[in-house]
């Protein structure tokens, strides 16, 4: 649960859950092989790619990310765990990385 001041003092409890996230791509491919004294040295190519607009907030109840569903699976407790907000920011993150990889071809 979340506090949030109150006016005149004290706290107020919601009782959703926030996630708070600022999901990030990196790519590694072979870069380039070199040989100096009979080594052989392998570089690293890498690339970054954010997959949303900077740090993106999800709370607990809201509707996962389509793209993002089947990867993951939440298991029930004591009640269904596939709203909460920390399953909805990962559900939405592979939903991003599945459309980078798809414009990418």
């Amino acid at each position: 649960s979340t506090a949030a001041a109150q006016p005149g003092g004290g706290l107020h409890y919601s009782p959703q859950v926030r996630c708070e996230l600022t999901p990030k791509l990196q790519v590694v491919s072979p870069g380039q092989s070199t040989a100096k004294d009979g080594e052989i040295r392998h570089s690293l190519d890498r690339h970054f790619a954010s997959l949303g607009d900077g740090m993106e907030i999800w709370n607990s109840g809201s509707s996962p990310d389509s793209d993002g569903m089947g990867l993951l699976v939440p298991v029930t407790l004591r009640f269904a765990r596939d709203r909460d907000a920390e399953f909805l920011a990962l559900s939405s993150v592979i939903g991003a990385a599945r459309r980078c990889a798809e414009s990418a071809g």
